[in-house]
Parts: structure tokens; C-alpha cells; sequence
């Protein structure tokens, strides 16, 4: 897993087992983050297994760009 940092956008493993995207708050040496996810929810322990993308925001350009090249 790439590292990931305070303020990054990401798709993390909420408590109910399903996966949202949220922004990671702060990191610590113990190997995991604080998140809070857009529903306003938030997780003070989540584990690196447990965050699925780190740029969020890369995501939805190369899903946007594969579109692209099926459609065009």
C-alpha cells in the first residue's frame, strides 16, 4: 500500500464493513489513521488494510478517461 498522509483524500473501511470515501485527519506510528467519512461519521482507529484508494480524486479521472476511450 502507497503511504498515505494527513489531508488525503481516500475510500476507507467504515465499522460496518462497507467502504467510503473519507479524509484521513491525522497519522501516528502505531500504523493507523484517523478518518472522518463524508456522512460526517468517523473512525479514530483504521487500520492500512482498511484504505482501499488514496487519491480519490486520481480514481475518478482514470475511471472518467477509460469512459472516455470506450465511448470516443
Amino acid at each position: 500500500m502507497l503511504p498515505v498522509a494527513m489531508g488525503d483524500r481516500v475510500i476507507a473501511k467504515h465499522r460496518n464493513g462497507r467502504y467510503y470515501h473519507a479524509v484521513v485527519l491525522s497519522v501516528s506510528d502505531v500504523v493507523y489513521y484517523k478518518v472522518a467519512f463524508d456522512d460526517g461519521t468517523y473512525s479514530n482507529d483504521m487500520y492500512p488494510e482498511d484504505i482501499e484508494v488514496r487519491n480519490v480524486n486520481l480514481c475518478r479521472l482514470v475511471t472518467f478517461s477509460a469512459l472516455t476511450l470506450l465511448v470516443g
